[in-house]
């Protein structure tokens, strides 16, 4: 695999994993916020229903608590359901159209030494926190607003697809840029590779062209440096073997058994 294919792999990884990372601790963390602060509201709309009704539901005005229901119904989008329990015990108004599930009776019931309880239930309309909260303290009768979640989802998804698009331009971004960084280092050394191949096939002339002053710059120096000293050890050597060949030439000339003038004449003429 070439170096510029595994910058570009390495690059997109680490973006990537980046990128789900900051995803899913953006979705725990803002989801978590927002859940407080949905549960929040919630409590503070409850206790203002809760002092709404209080003096009706003592009375017995089981019609006055039921219009306070259904007008926080349809002021509050977000609100699925409500629903009181009297001082008896029994359901006295609710908001559901097609009757009361009676198993919802069972899901948040509040303990008796705490003034309210959240529970988060799982229904057909997706998530809702059921807010229990006492009417009034020492009394049994209860007040529960089912919130529906949705504005939290919409939101989490809006923000997870907002990241996840930014993290695929960063990692293309990315991508691209480390492909061309790799170019931009494998090339050079793609020069250099062949210029030390050619050096070593007896190209002694061979020199790289320095482009930058970086580390690939110093590199080609280096090489140059190298192939000229290489350059002048050889020439070195051949001079060398020229005079051990002109000695080799002389020493023949004059092994023969031959009088002194006649043998330097002889190696006069091989020189």
């Amino acid at each position: 695999m070439r170096f510029s294919t595994k910058m570009t792999l390495i690059t997109a990884s680490v973006v990537v994993a980046l990128g789900l990372l900051v995803t899913i601790s953006t979705y725990v963390v803002t989801g978590n916020a927002l859940r407080q602060e949905l549960e929040a509201k919630g409590l503070a709309v409850s206790r203002f229903m809760a002092e709404d009704i209080a003096n009706p539901l003592i009375e017995n005005e089981l019609l006055v608590v039921q219009r306070a229901l259904e007008d926080a119904r349809a002021a509050l989008p977000d609100m699925e359901y409500a629903y009181v329990i009297g001082f008896d015990g029994r359901l006295v108004a609710h908001t559901f159209p097609n009757g009361f599930p009676s198993a919802l009776l069972n899901v948040n019931v509040i303990p008796s030494d705490q003034p309210s309880q959240v529970q988060v239930v799982l229904t057909e309309r997706g998530v809702v926190q059921d807010i229990g909260l006492s009417v009034l303290d020492g009394l049994p009768a209860e007040l529960h607003l089912g919130i529906n979640e949705r504005t939290i989802t919409a939101s989490l998804e809006r923000t997870t697809r907002l990241i996840l698009g930014l993290t695929l331009l960063v990692t293309i971004l990315g991508g691209v840029s480390a492909g061309l960084l790799g170019q931009r280092v494998t090339l050079p050394l793609g020069d250099l590779a062949r210029s030390a191949l050619r050096l070593g096939q007896g190209h002694l002339d061979e020199v790289i062209p320095i482009q930058s002053k970086d580390e690939i710059g110093e590199l080609a120096a280096d090489f140059n440096q190298m192939a000229a000293n290489l350059r002048a050890s050889v020439g070195e050597l051949r001079w060398r073997n020229r005079e051990l060949a002109a000695l080799n030439v002389v020493a023949g000339a004059v092994s023969e058994p031959l009088e002194l003038a006649q043998a330097l004449e002889r190696a006069l003429k091989a020189v």
